[in-house]
């Protein structure tokens, strides 16, 4: 059974400003890339939750570090393991090599968006 992905507030203000760096400092086709990428990545969350590095845990709820295949960038992204199984909440979108603090388990479900990626 798939879960329902729900995208935190911090989450779509890094797309938005990785849209926004692409726009200015690269071409155009990198933004397609990045929007295919995430597309990928959430249809891959949605039925195997447990994709990429574990690098935080809180109880039963769980966050992971996914990298995206065809472009350098990074998904954290949270979800609850075992029999309570609630949503999937891509937190943060950062580019490889860009420094980011670990984001606080504590803020994964105060914010979330509505921006539907597909």
């Amino acid at each position: 059974m798939a879960r329902r992905v729900r995208l935190h507030a911090d989450f779509e203000s890094d797309l938005v400003a990785q849209i926004e760096w692409l726009a200015a400092h690269r071409d155009v086709t990198w933004i397609d890339r990045l929007q295919s990428g995430i597309d990928e990545a959430i249809e891959l969350l949605e039925v195997t939750p447990a994709a990429g590095r574990a690098i935080d845990r809180d109880g039963d709820t769980v966050m992971r570090k996914l990298i995206l295949r065809q472009i350098p960038f990074v998904i954290w992204h949270s979800y609850e393991e075992g029999a309570r199984r609630g949503d999937l909440w891509p937190l943060r979108l950062f580019h490889a090599r860009q420094d980011h603090p670990l984001p606080k388990m504590a803020r994964r479900r105060r914010h979330y968006s509505t921006l539907q990626l597909r």
